[in-house]
């Protein structure tokens, strides 16, 4: 979801090899600024994160979902500029919008994440990290 003001809901799903974005922008002239929730979800080896908000925050919520082995797919890219970010890490079942102060804080909630390989599953930053 990016970019617009829709919302998505998605709850009750098995997802395999895939994740969920939303991502928004802060524009004076219009709402850009996707809303939502991921509720009740199992995703199995996502590609770069299971859920991750960009230019997102209040009116999403985060909760009661189970993560498994997400893949780091090497560095996330900068939206508008197309460069690899040093401070945007893949591999992570949570990635959440650094810049709340803009956006507001999620709902998260009650999730649960683990990783096969031991060293990652102790590291806290693979399982939430703001971005």
């Amino acid at each position: 979801v990016s970019f617009c003001d829709a919302k998505l809901d998605l709850e009750d799903c098995i997802v395999l090899d895939g994740g969920v974005r939303f991502r928004g922008a802060d524009d004076p002239d219009m709402d850009r600024t996707p809303t939502g929730s991921v509720r009740h979800c199992t995703f199995y080896r996502p590609r770069d994160y299971a859920v991750r908000l960009q230019g997102a925050g209040e009116g999403v919520v985060i909760e009661r979902n189970i993560v498994v082995d997400p893949i780091d797919t090497g560095l996330d890219y900068v939206v508008w500029s197309g460069v690899a970010g040093p401070n945007l890490p893949t591999g992570i079942a949570f990635g959440l919008s650094v810049q709340i102060g803009v956006y507001g804080f999620p709902e998260v909630r009650e999730n649960w994440t683990w990783h096969h390989d031991p060293d990652l599953n102790a590291d806290p930053l693979y399982h939430y990290v703001f971005l």
